[in-house]
């Protein structure tokens, strides 16, 4: 089971505890916020980056992979009811195309974007 708590603070600043750890979400600025945190929807693109990073990261180990560094990219884009997430993964490793294709795929299975169900596309670019 996941905890988390969120409790509303001043305006639209929200105060999130899970675990031993504390993080503010809020809207920006020029959207009426006081900008001391990540809008919601940059920390669900956080959460999916991160999960499918550290997913990359497990396979490769049980592979004996080594990388030496991997980044993604996430863009979100709401089209006519239709959230579009554009992902961009650069792998930097000793590891061949068929390899290479594998991280791509592997990343696409990470729990975060699973639990999105049909409600996002993701739209792999190279």
């Amino acid at each position: 089971m996941i905890n988390l708590i969120a409790s509303l603070k001043e305006k639209y600043t929200v105060d999130n505890q899970s675990r031993n750890h504390q993080w503010y979400s809020d809207e920006p600025i020029d959207e009426g916020g006081a900008d001391v945190g990540p809008r919601p929807t940059e920390l669900l693109l956080s959460a999916i980056a991160s999960c499918k990073l550290i997913t990359i990261k497990m396979y490769a180990d049980r592979k004996g992979w080594i990388l030496n560094d991997v980044k993604i990219d996430l863009t979100l884009d709401k089209v006519e009811r239709m959230n579009i997430i554009t992902q961009k993964l650069n792998v930097d490793a000793d590891l061949n195309e068929l390899q290479i294709k594998r991280i791509h795929s592997i990343s696409s299975r990470c729990p975060v974007a699973l639990m999105m169900g049909d409600n996002v596309e993701f739209k792999y670019i190279e």
